[in-house]
């Protein structure tokens, strides 16, 4: 039987940590009406459409394309819950081999595989949604967004509205 090296450990424990960490923001989503990741909103679909919807009449977007915008969304919000219920029993499966006494490397790795390869999926679902929402606006629409989000950006600050520390005080950006 292999003994496995600190490296190697240390790796694993690595891998769970962030897995772990993965796990808890997706845990969040919960039924789909907060999303946990970045470029996904707190209602569960990307925030391009709630941008595109909120600013229609300014970016002259019609009806019809602020509807595709929301099915782009929601289609992206099934993708991406799929997508979770797919990884959650390895990241579970993982984290038994991790915590068992004897951990077995093989094992280990191609869970590790897997969850690679599905997250490799997921990166590549989200840029083709946000490549659906682009091809749906003109170039100045898409400059206006951007410009949106620029200015948007620029209020928050660096860390965000709480700062640097969050609510624990200090840095704050007000």
């Amino acid at each position: 039987m292999k003994t496995l090296t600190p490296k190697f450990l240390s790796f694993a424990l690595t891998l769970l940590a962030v897995s772990a960490f993965s796990l808890s923001a997706s845990a969040r989503g919960g039924d789909g009406e907060r999303g946990g990741k970045r470029g996904f909103g707190k209602r569960g679909g990307p925030k391009l459409a709630r941008i595109i919807k909120k600013n229609a009449a300014e970016l002259g977007i019609d009806d019809a394309t602020v509807q595709a915008a929301s099915e782009i969304a929601t289609s992206a919000r099934a993708e991406r819950q799929a997508m979770r219920a797919q990884m959650k029993p390895l990241r579970e499966e993982l984290r038994a081999q991790l915590d068992s006494d004897t951990p077995d490397e093989g094992a280990v790795m191609e869970i590790v595989g897997q969850l690679s390869e599905l997250k490799g999926q997921a990166a590549i679902a989200k840029t083709q949604t946000m490549l659906q929402f682009r091809a749906l606006l003109t170039a100045e629409q898409w400059s206006s967004i951007k410009a949106m989000k620029k200015a948007r950006r620029g209020k928050r600050g660096k860390f965000g509205k709480r700062g640097k520390r969050g609510d624990r005080g200090g840095d704050a950006i007000e």
